[in-house]
């Protein structure tokens, strides 16, 4: 396994308040585990990501699978309610408003767990 640390200050210089975005996806083929948690160390999110799962054919699919991901040829992809997720949805790691004048930081912990390659892309947007 592979364990991965950023630590983002979010500072808002604006007059207004102002969400901001912490994006962070895989950039190869697995699985990472990911926790978000405020200065204070309190946890804030938790969760996985994943890439589409490579299958060699559709019996290796558990009719739990199939409620949760559709066939788009040699990948399963997960699904919403039957919708293939946007990329950006997938991606994102944590949502914040981050009052006018003042700055908040937090730190998200990637793990990469074993058997899976590749690393974590990761940026910010701001509305």
């Amino acid at each position: 396994m592979v364990a991965m640390r950023d630590t983002y200050t979010l500072e808002n210089a604006s007059s207004r308040d102002r969400t901001m975005r912490v994006y962070a996806r895989s950039s190869g083929r697995g699985i990472a585990s990911v926790l978000v948690y405020d200065a204070a160390g309190n946890i804030r999110r938790t969760y996985q990501f994943t890439h589409p799962f490579m299958l060699d054919h559709i019996g290796q699919v558990s009719e739990m699978l199939r409620d949760r991901y559709i066939d788009n040829g040699d990948v399963w992809i997960p699904v919403i309610n039957g919708v293939k997720y946007s990329a950006e949805e997938k991606a994102l790691a944590y949502e914040i408003t981050v009052p006018a004048l003042e700055a908040v930081s937090i730190t998200v912990e990637y793990v990469m767990l074993a058997n899976s390659w590749g690393g974590v892309a990761h940026y910010v947007d701001i509305d």
